[in-house]
This record gives C-alpha cells, sequence and structure tokens, in this order.
C-alpha cells in the first residue's frame, strides 16, 4: 500500500489534523468506537461514539485491523477511494447514508499531490 495513499485519507479524514477528533483524541480516520487500539471515546455533536486513540500509529493500526482488507492491493487512488466508500464506512453522509459526491475525487485528488510532494523529496 503507498503511504501516499494513508496520508491523503487520513488528512482528509482528519481535517489535515484540525478536526478535534484527530487533535483531541488522534482519531485520524473517523473510526467508531468500539474499535481495535482504542483507549476510550469522544461524542460527535449527532451523539456517535467517535474513538479515542494514543497516537496517530494507534489509530492507523485501528484503521488497518477494520479496513485493511478492503484496500488490500488497491495502489491507484481512485481505486482506492471508492473502495472505501463502498465499503460504506467512509465517505457517506452520516444522516442520510448516501454516498458524498466528491469523496472519490477529493480523496484521489490529495493522495495524487501527496505522491508529488514525496517524488519530489526523493530527488
Amino acid at each position: 500500500m503507498p503511504v501516499e495513499n494513508i496520508l491523503g485519507l487520513s488528512a482528509l479524514e482528519s481535517t489535515w489534523g484540525e478536526h478535534r477528533f484527530a487533535a483531541q483524541g488522534n482519531n485520524y480516520f473517523g473510526i467508531h468506537y468500539p474499535a481495535p487500539f482504542a483507549n476510550g471515546y469522544m461524542l460527535s455533536a449527532g451523539g456517535t461514539k467517535v474513538a479515542t486513540f494514543t497516537s496517530y500509529g494507534e489509530s492507523l493500526k485501528s484503521f488497518v485491523a477494520v479496513s485493511g482488507s478492503i484496500i488490500q492491493d488497491k495502489r491507484d487512488p481512485r481505486t482506492f477511494a471508492a473502495a472505501l466508500q463502498n465499503s460504506g464506512r467512509f465517505g457517506i453522509d452520516i444522516r442520510t447514508g448516501a454516498k458524498l459526491p466528491g469523496y472519490v475525487g477529493d480523496v484521489a485528488a490529495t493522495i495524487r499531490g501527496i505522491r508529488s510532494i514525496v517524488a519530489r523529496r526523493k530527488t
């Protein structure tokens, strides 16, 4: 799995680390509670329990435990994002259950942007 895929997803899911679930609970993937490796939870505005973690690493381990099989072998950014959305766990309006129309494109574009940055740093 390209690291850019994970970084792009976590950037968008956490509003680039600014969302309170990331800033206060190290939840960079929007993982609901209970979850593997969680150390507690926070409540969303709608009352949903959202897992908290001790670190980004623990949040990532939980994401892999819960969703790793969904993204296995999905290297292409659009395929990766579509697999997540089609799982019903990502890119879904929590009020209606409908797919968010721009999700796949936004995730794919972010991954491509991060991929470009990583490639420049390698040279």
